[in-house]
């Protein structure tokens, strides 16, 4: 328009256009909120909770669902660190459930264990009945004179938008899910803090635990490469003098492995014989869940090797394309049982070739702890736990 008020005109319908558009726009993210505070507002669930009918959060009726998340917070609760889990799944072969959203659809899979999956159910608060909503926002930088958005970074939890605890039941309590992440934030090893550090073997006694008196950071643990040479803690201040041979302080571990040593079976002695009978409870036990969640796989394999045995019966014979298809469903669905039939029989054989616990020997060394410290059997993990 070459006129004058024609492009005013214009002008005032596009801004009006704009304003209208975000007027909406904040509208809907207000409501969203608004529905969020009340926690109704439905969103992807993790494995082992979905919607019911009237919009409520309540735990997957799936047995084997619910019980593999409640054996990994049980599992996390007697080894303390994320890492030591999912060794442990993996070492028993066990598959954990992962969400997949398809368009509208969101299915349970089952995957093997993987760091990130066990990460995030122990993360989860969920988990611990309480509905959460706005963890994690976007971020906006200006690269080569543009501005360019990321999303997915975390927010304390100060700064969430929504948290309900006690919305709907959950696998742990609340209590109990701010200590996990206290201990999930300490076992960071890469991070420069100085909180305490997780078990991680070796055979220094209290790798990761040594302050510095200088300077308050965590002190390293230097292993001799000869044999026969002692371990020693070492602490390079904050890494600025690496390469010169400087070192802030530095002293022999063996020595003080032995003093903490000699604190820590005084300190314990008195409930040596209570932890005894624990560890021999829960010896029992760690087996039984084992199985359970075995057992829980086989009965959905059999589930799923009957429903392909129905829709094999109920095809047309004639028509083989479908039939050969359906067919070939079936027999991996019956190699599935019967792999799985494998391995409940050889854990089953495993644990009746293992030897039992003796009670009475275990009570014997309970009352001799230095006995029990210093056995070879005895590894360096257990001792720095």
């Amino acid at each position: 328009p070459r006129l004058v008020n024609d492009r005013l005109l214009l002008g005032l319908k596009g801004t009006m256009s704009e304003y209208e558009l975000n007027l909406l726009r904040q509208r809907g993210l207000a409501a969203r909120d608004s529905k969020a505070l009340r926690g109704e507002l439905q969103f992807v669930l993790p494995p082992g909770y979905c919607w019911n009918e009237i919009g409520q959060i309540e735990m997957d009726p799936d047995e084997r669902v619910s019980g593999v998340i409640r054996l990994l917070f049980d599992k996390f609760q007697e080894l303390g660190s994320a890492r030591q889990v999912l060794l442990w799944a993996q070492d028993a072969a066990l598959q954990l459930p992962v969400a997949r959203r398809n368009l509208s659809v969101c299915r349970i899979a089952w995957r093997p264990a993987a760091y990130h999956t066990v990460l995030q159910i122990l993360r989860h608060p969920i988990y611990a009945g309480a509905y959460v909503f706005g963890r994690t926002t976007q971020r906006t930088r200006i690269v080569d004179g543009r501005a360019r958005k990321s999303t997915g970074h975390s927010k304390p939890m100060a700064a969430w938008n929504v948290l309900l605890r006690d919305h709907h039941p959950g696998y742990i309590s609340w209590e109990q899910y701010e200590a996990n992440q206290k201990l999930i934030s300490e076992n960071a090893h890469m991070l420069p803090r100085t909180d305490r550090k997780s078990a991680r073997g070796g055979r220094a006694l209290l790798t990761g635990l040594v302050r510095c008196a200088r300077c308050g950071r965590t002190m390293r643990v230097c292993y001799g490469t000869q044999s026969g040479h002692a371990h020693r803690y070492q602490c390079r201040g904050d890494d600025s003098h690496i390469g010169s041979g400087w070192l802030c302080t530095g002293i022999g571990g063996v020595r003080i492995d032995r003093a903490v040593t000699a604190q820590i079976v005084e300190a314990v002695s008195e409930h040596a014989i209570e932890a005894a009978i624990q560890a021999a409870d829960q010896s029992v036990k760690a087996d039984n869940e084992i199985r359970q969640a075995l057992c829980r796989e086989l009965e959905e394999a059999r589930y799923e090797a009957s429903l392909a045995a129905r829709r094999y019966e109920v095809v047309d014979p004639t028509k083989r394309l479908v039939a050969r298809e359906l067919e070939t469903r079936w027999n991996t669905a019956l190699e599935r049982v019967a792999h799985l039939e494998d391995r409940i029989a050889r854990h089953d054989v495993a644990g009746a070739l293992r030897p039992k616990v003796d009670r009475a020997a275990l009570m014997a060394l309970a009352r001799d702890l230095p006995t029990t410290w210093n056995a070879p059997g005895t590894d360096a993990r257990t001792k720095q736990r």
